[in-house]
């Protein structure tokens, strides 16, 4: 008899309070966490997360590695994760990391069918009932926070915020990527599973609403209470001035120039064994080499591009409303 387990899996979007939930709720739970936040003791999980960015890979790391096949990371990845259910009592896991179905720095389209292949091979062994938490943001809030925070790589592709906002309207490769109900109707499609969707306004106006959602959600309700979780948003990048959003724009300092040049030659040294062995006790090195994150100015969406968005976005909203008996409307997503 196969040992039936719950796997929740908290996939997107960024910027959405999905740190809130990993830092103030998933870890307060009786649950296995396989993913962030990363400050995980077991060696076993750590290995895991270590497989898991070897599978699901930045864009920029295409341009050190270029990966010629999968197969043998992905019966690894799947040998540790059945490891790790094979060394617990426990038979709820969860998986949060925005960066899986991330389509902006991440190959999310394609991390779908990958992450399929992984619970496919999963099942052989085990009897997994796949839930999925899929955190939003209304997407005119969502495009300028994204554009803001992520400024560094953004910027590269986009130059101005300007740009990206007529390229995310005109480009319907670029502009699905925050069609959420095109992400939802496909993850019921390949996994057939359940989903929940959390929006973060709700988070932040309706947060009792949100909070016994997400409980029930996790079946957990006879355990944990709304008031057992700390109503504190973190990660906040924006002030509200005169009843508007302005976002502090992130950059790195001087050292991001050089942070290319180290990683190829971190990657040209992982070839020797030597190299692997000993690379723990250099560890120190990553403090003065990583760059620091600083402000390098501020930005705010103006009325028209955020009517330009809503009404982009609006049929998608309601679709989405439809799926999920949300009122989108209410919080602002379309008018």
């Amino acid at each position: 008899m196969p040992k039936k387990i719950n796997l929740y899996i908290h996939p997107c979007y960024s910027k959405t309070g999905t740190t809130y939930l990993q830092e103030n709720v998933f870890t307060k739970i009786n649950f296995v966490n396989l993913g962030k936040p990363h400050n995980h003791k077991k060696e076993l999980i750590n290995e895991l997360i270590s497989l898991q960015y070897k599978i699901f890979q930045r864009k920029s790391s295409f341009e050190n590695l270029y990966p010629l096949n999968y197969s043998y990371s992905v019966r690894n990845y799947v040998s540790i994760f059945k490891s790790i259910i094979d060394n617990t009592d426990n038979t709820n896991f969860i998986l949060s990391d925005e960066c899986l179905f991330d389509q902006m720095n991440f190959f999310g389209y394609f991390n779908v069918y990958l992450l399929k292949e992984v619970l496919e091979s999963l099942n052989d062994y085990f009897d997994i009932n796949v839930k999925f938490i899929i955190s939003i943001r209304s997407q005119h809030q969502y495009l300028i926070s994204n554009y803001a925070f992520n400024n560094y790589r953004i910027k590269k592709y986009f130059e101005s915020f300007d740009n990206f906002f007529n390229k995310v309207l005109s480009n319907e490769d670029l502009s699905e990527i925050f069609q959420y109900d095109l992400l939802i109707k496909k993850i019921k499609k390949i996994f057939n599973s359940e989903i929940l969707v959390i929006p973060l306004e709700e988070l932040e106006q309706n947060y009792e609403n949100y909070m016994l959602r997400l409980i029930n959600f996790l079946g957990i309700e006879k355990e944990f209470g709304v008031n057992t979780f700390h109503n504190k948003f973190i990660n906040k990048n924006s002030k509200l001035i005169k009843n508007n959003k302005v976002y502090n724009i992130k950059n790195y300092d001087f050292r991001m120039y050089f942070l290319n040049y180290f990683s190829k030659i971190h990657m040209s040294l992982k070839r020797y064994k030597f190299y692997q062995k000993n690379f723990q006790y250099l560890r120190f090195l990553k403090k003065l080499i990583v760059p620091v994150p600083i402000t390098s100015g501020k930005i705010l969406l103006n009325e028209n591009q955020k009517r330009k968005i809503q009404q982009h976005y609006k049929q998608s909203n309601q679709n989405l409303e439809k799926i999920t008996n949300l009122n989108l409307k209410f919080y602002d997503y379309y008018y």
